[in-house]
C-alpha cells in the first residue's frame, strides 16, 4: 500500500524549505474564507515552481461573484496550480477550466458515509475530504473506497455564513476591538470556540483541534494526509513532523 501524501498548510513561503512534503496548500488574498495566511497573486507567482502547491479556494460563492471568482481562477490556472474547493459552484467552475486530476473536494463536514463519498469521487476523483465530525472507524471505512483527503492535525470548521457575524455583534454592543484571534463562548459551558470574519462571511471552528497522530496506522487508505497549520504555532508543526516521521 502506497503511503498517503503529506500536505501542510503553511503560513509563510519558508515553510517551503523547512518542511518536506508532497505538497503545500496556501491560502490566496481573493476567494479563501480561512487560511495560515493569505498570499497575494503575486507571492503565489514567485513560487510556483517550488513543489506542489494546491491554491486553498474555500470560500462559499454568490452566483454574482462567479464571474470575478472565474476571472481569478483562470489566473491561477495558468500558473499550473492545483486546487482545493468546498462549494460545488467553485468546483464547477473549475473543472471547466482545467483537468479534475487537478482538483480535490473538500466540503469539511459534509462527506459523512462511504455513498455520498463515492458519489463525489465521480466528480473530483482526485480526492475528496472526509469529515473529521466522524470516528476513526467510520473514516476509515470511507477511506477503503477510494482517493480520500484527510486532515490529521488542525481545526476544522463546523458552522460558516456568508453573513459577518463578528461584525454584527460589533455593532449591536457598540464593542470596538483591534483583535483578530477571536473565541466564542456559550453561557452553559467555558469552551472557547474560535470564529473569524472576511469579506466572504464568517466561520466557527470546534473547541479542539483534530489530532490524529497516534490513529493514522489505522488511516493509511488515505491518498492524502493534511496538515493545517492555522492557529498553530511553528513549535506545534515540527513535533506533527518528528511524530510523522517515527
Amino acid at each position: 500500500m502506497q503511503k498517503p501524501k503529506i500536505l501542510l498548510g503553511i503560513n509563510k513561503i519558508d515553510d517551503i524549505s523547512k518542511f518536506p512534503c508532497d505538497g503545500y496548500v496556501l491560502g490566496y488574498d481573493k476567494f479563501t474564507l480561512f487560511a495560515p495566511h493569505y498570499f497575494s497573486f503575486e507571492e503565489l507567482k514567485s513560487i510556483r515552481n517550488k513543489g506542489k502547491i494546491y491554491i486553498l479556494l474555500n470560500a462559499l460563492i454568490h452566483e454574482d461573484k462567479l464571474p470575478e471568482f472565474k476571472s481569478e481562477l483562470t489566473k491561477l490556472v495558468e500558473l499550473g496550480f492545483n486546487f482545493i474547493v468546498q462549494d460545488m459552484g467553485a468546483l464547477s467552475v473549475i473543472l471547466n477550466l482545467i483537468s479534475s486530476e487537478k482538483v480535490i473536494f473538500n466540503p469539511y463536514t459534509l462527506i459523512c458515509n462511504k455513498n455520498d463519498f463515492l458519489a463525489y469521487q465521480d466528480i473530483a476523483p482526485i480526492g475528496v475530504g472526509v469529515s473529521n465530525q466522524l470516528t476513526i472507524e467510520e473514516q476509515n471505512k470511507i477511506l477503503e473506497a477510494g482517493n480520500g483527503f484527510l486532515m490529521i492535525y488542525g481545526y476544522e470548521p463546523i458552522y460558516q455564513s456568508y453573513r459577518k457575524i463578528l461584525s454584527l455583534y460589533k455593532n449591536e454592543k457598540s464593542l470596538v476591538t483591534n483583535n483578530n484571534q477571536l473565541y466564542l463562548r456559550e453561557d452553559t459551558r467555558d469552551d472557547l470556540y474560535p470564529v473569524i470574519e472576511n469579506e466572504y462571511g464568517s466561520v466557527i471552528f470546534n473547541h479542539t483541534k483534530v489530532n490524529l497522530l497516534e490513529s493514522l496506522d489505522k488511516l493509511n487508505n488515505a491518498k492524502y494526509w493534511y496538515i493545517d497549520s492555522f492557529l498553530s504555532s511553528e513549535k506545534e508543526i515540527d513535533l506533527v513532523f518528528k511524530e510523522l516521521k517515527r
